[in-house]
């Protein structure tokens, strides 16, 4: 878990007993579908409901999540990355606007 996560639950007199632990939230999800725990993870990584056998909830107080997006310095860029970065925030909106 990261360290906001583990701040939020110490903060709550949580202490997860941790087996496992992973920075990837896909191998999180498929985990818990596999019956092997609960996990925190971004919603977009079982928003598509691609993982069967996943409950999702929100949790409370809120993790937030940072993602960066790394472009050159010159700031130019083909038709096809243009048209996937718009993707990548739309994307980012539309989970957003779910919370």
């Amino acid at each position: 878990m990261d360290n906001k996560g583990d701040k939020i639950l110490a903060a709550h007199g949580v202490r997860p007993r941790i087996l496992i632990e992973t920075p990837y939230g896909l191998t999180i999800a498929i985990l818990a579908a596999k019956g092997m725990g609960i996990g925190l993870v971004n919603p977009s990584v079982v928003a598509d409901g691609m993982i069967g056998g996943i409950l999702a909830r929100p949790f409370e107080p809120a993790v937030n999540f940072r993602a960066l997006l790394l472009r050159p310095p010159d700031g130019i860029n083909s038709t096809l990355i243009t048209d996937f970065i718009g993707k990548l925030y739309a994307a980012r909106n539309m989970l957003s606007s779910e919370a």
